[in-house]
């Protein structure tokens, strides 16, 4: 638990990228040679979806995370933006629902299913239980995904044809 807790201290999501696979490494008590494999055993048939391709991509990113110096590439905020919010999908799975903790062992037990979540790396298609009640928000980013935009707007002295008929709206009178 601390170390989820870690996670959601984490402002930027290359922060919880790494803190997410440090949860990872705890909870399946291995490294990268062996995590990948625990992980896709643990996370196959989920409503998730999680692929091996995904998961391997996981694995491969941990050194560029923490290093810059090797490669031309290296990793920014908005490279790790939708990894992250995939992992920590993972993570609540793996919390609340692996059998033995600390072990490589993938066995699931069903101690809360996961309510809703997203179906792909691109987190663009989603689940959710038909009993689960789940808040909708949306977040726009810029061009290059690294800031949020604030598209917040007050409606007001609208023209008269934006507004429905049955809204018995009237302009004020001034």
């Amino acid at each position: 638990m601390a170390l989820l807790a870690e996670v959601l201290t984490q402002d930027h999501a290359a922060g919880r990228f790494r803190e997410l696979y440090r949860f990872f490494e705890r909870a399946f008590a291995c490294t990268e040679t062996h995590l990948g494999k625990s992980l896709k055993e643990f996370l196959k048939g989920t409503a998730h979806h999680f692929s091996a391709a995904e998961i391997n991509r996981w694995i491969k990113l941990r050194g560029r995370t923490i290093h810059a110096d090797r490669s031309e590439a290296f990793f920014l905020e908005r490279d790790f933006r939708l990894i992250s919010q995939r992992m920590e999908e993972a993570a609540y799975d793996i919390l609340f629902n692996k059998e033995a903790w600390r072990s490589r062992s993938a066995t699931r037990r069903m101690a809360f299913p996961i309510p809703i979540g997203t179906t792909s790396d691109a987190c663009r298609n989603m689940f959710k239980l038909a009993s689960a009640e789940v808040p909708i928000a949306f977040r726009f980013l810029d061009a290059f995904s690294s800031y949020f935009i604030h598209l917040e707007m007050g409606l007001t002295d609208l023209p008269t044809d934006w507004y429905h008929r049955s809204s018995n709206w009237r302009k004020p009178k001034r």
